[in-house]
């Protein structure tokens, strides 16, 4: 029994007591029957201090029989409407949808995460090294699935700045083999590096990363994301920012210069940069400029004071866009001042195609990257934003939602679907009550892909560099975390700066792989070497208390036995831990 005590409720206490006591506000007492060591053996089967043989057959009986009798129960009792909610939980939701209250909010909420994809779209498209399109096919195909699959209400799906950035490792692995030649080759066959190569590694990727998703989730594995400690999914996502701002640099200052890979590219590409850096095109540097200034001036100073007076956040990323694209049109940009532009964007739906089912062999290494952070990121979103609504996530189902969406992305030419944190706290902070949003989402990139496409060939790549770069500082602003693992443990700091630095300055794969060994490391090592808190009674009967953090001078009892003798210690405790030690032994 857990008793509870205020301060007071003990003011009949002896003074002496008081003064012991004034700190606490909470007194917790226990109380258990005395047991001998017979009694305790006979009560749970024990011998010698193990349980029997009998009752460990009858323990383990016993459970494996009710396991059996509680499936067998809901086996019985699902029928195939069961199923079918089960399966597609939109059949569970929809029907008790409330559209007088919530269809009004959830309009608001999809309207403007619709608005945002468009700008994200087109750029993390240009950082994963595909046409810009692919950004808006992301977001529009892959999220009809999950829309019907998913248990998130208020995740945003679409494209993802570490998802785009670990996708083009491969893709420019294979599609650009060398700076001379430029050609790709697989199985003897030659293809050509151009975008139609890229878009087939991509759709391997999507292909591959949703089946392993998708057997993940059947096989009822998502609770396998925990592994992922969060010291080390904070530093390889902050290493992997550090890359995405790296792979922007000579959009910002408007540079022509090689793309490498293989360890150590970050440091060969700022050599080609400070090599380079006389070659750099000033108007697509002042470009940059004003964007990044008014996105962060923004996003900084009056961001907050509008979020006070008005309810729908401002769209700046869409109106630096449709600015961006206007002045660049008007001015004739990419013929005056050789500044590159996204170029031609098609119009209308792709038909679908079968992916390079051959190419799977070679990405599918990374491919396992991608799957295993997409899935992290996308669950940690959602159980966040999850609690702070009252409604729970099922990681399993997670699993199966993200990796049928992939499936049927990859016919689509879509990249892995991820999901975003800016959108999501965008989708929330407008009213989003649930996945209603997310169809109105859609419904506006229809319209896009099918009218608007055309209207956005004169865009700057500047501008989209620059809304990624804005876009990165909540990641790579992670490097606080640093202070509150410290606080914790340093393993945890340990494990970090390991990821962090082999995420760098080696390659994305490797990173992991040292913050997975690394984390892996500590946990054995704290396995083996358990931190044990000698806890014991005070003079007061109902509190018990670490004697290492003790700040008043109290009296203490421990009891412990070995063997044939009891041993009572009495401790006297003072603020800087001092203390007096009177040993008395008791025959058994």
């Amino acid at each position: 029994m857990i008793m509870a005590q205020d301060e007071s409720e003990g003011s009949s206490e002896t003074s002496e007591d008081s003064s012991v006591y004034k700190e606490s506000a909470i007194f917790v007492g226990t109380e258990r029957p005395a047991l001998t060591q017979e009694e305790f053996h006979k009560q749970y089967g024990l011998e010698d201090g193990k349980l029997s043989g009998q009752q460990m057959y009858k323990d383990s009986w016993g459970s494996m029989s009710r396991s059996l009798r509680r499936h067998s129960r809901k086996m019985k009792s699902l029928t195939f409407v069961k199923l079918m909610k089960n399966l597609m939980p939109i059949l569970r939701w929809l029907p008790n949808y409330n559209w007088k209250r919530d269809f009004a909010n959830d309009c608001a909420a999809g309207f403007t995460v619709g608005v945002m994809q468009v700008p994200q779209g087109l750029a993390y498209a240009i950082l994963a090294n595909v046409p810009p399109i692919v950004g808006i096919y992301t977001a529009f195909f892959p999220v009809l699935m999950y829309i019907l699959l998913g248990t998130s209400r208020h995740v945003s799906m679409g494209t993802f700045a570490v998802v785009s950035i670990l996708t083009s490792k491969p893709i420019i692995e294979l599609c650009e083999k060398s700076d001379d030649d430029h050609q790709f080759e697989d199985d003897q066959a030659v293809m050509n590096t151009t975008e139609e190569c890229a878009v087939k590694v991509m759709s391997a990727i999507a292909f591959m990363s949703g089946v392993i998703m998708l057997t993940l989730g059947i096989c009822r594995l998502g609770a396998l994301n925990a592994l992922l400690t969060d010291p080390l999914v904070s530093g390889f996502t902050t290493g992997a920012g550090v890359h995405v701002f790296t792979s922007q640099i000579k959009y910002v200052f408007g540079l022509e210069i090689p793309k490498h890979i293989g360890p150590g590219r970050i440091v060969k590409t700022y050599i080609d940069v400070f090599k380079n850096f006389t070659g750099a095109n000033y108007t697509a540097l002042l470009i940059s400029f004003i964007c990044i200034t008014i996105l962060l001036g923004f996003d900084l100073c009056l961001k907050p004071r509008i979020a006070q007076k008005c309810k729908f956040p401002v769209p700046m990323q869409f109106i630096v866009v449709i600015l961006g694209t206007v002045i660049s049109y008007a001015t004739d940009l990419k013929t005056v001042a050789q500044v590159r532009v996204i170029g031609q964007v098609p119009t209308g739906l792709p038909s679908p195609k079968l992916p390079e089912f051959s190419l799977i062999q070679n990405v599918f290494s990374d491919t396992f990257t991608i799957t295993i952070i997409g899935y992290v990121v996308t669950l940690s979103i959602a159980r966040i934003v999850a609690s702070k609504n009252n409604y729970s996530v099922d990681p399993n189902q997670e699993l199966i939602a993200m990796g049928t969406a992939n499936i049927f992305g990859c016919f689509f030419q879509s990249l892995p679907m991820t999901g975003s944190m800016s959108r999501t706290l965008v989708q929330v902070s407008a009213g989003g009550r649930s996945l209603m949003a997310s169809i109105v989402t859609v419904f506006l990139l229809l319209w896009v892909l099918l009218f608007a496409g055309p209207l956005f060939e004169d865009l700057p790549n500047a501008i989209l560099a620059s809304i990624i770069v804005v876009s990165l500082r909540g990641i790579l602003t992670q490097f606080k975390d640093l202070y509150i693992y410290a606080k914790r443990s340093y393993s945890e700091v340990f494990v970090w700066l390991a990821t962090f630095l082999g995420t760098v300055f080696i390659d994305i794969d490797y990173g992991l792989i040292i913050g997975l060994a690394t984390s892996l490391a500590f946990l054995l090592w704290w396995g083996y070497h358990p931190k044990v808190e000698l806890v014991g009674r005070t003079d007061r009967n109902d509190l018990f208390i670490d004697k290492n953090n003790v700040r008043k001078k109290i009296c203490f009892h421990f009891s412990h036995y070995s063997k044939s003798q009891i041993f009572v210690q009495k401790f006297n405790f003072d603020k800087t831990f001092q203390f007096f030690r009177e040993i008395k032994f008791v025959n058994n």
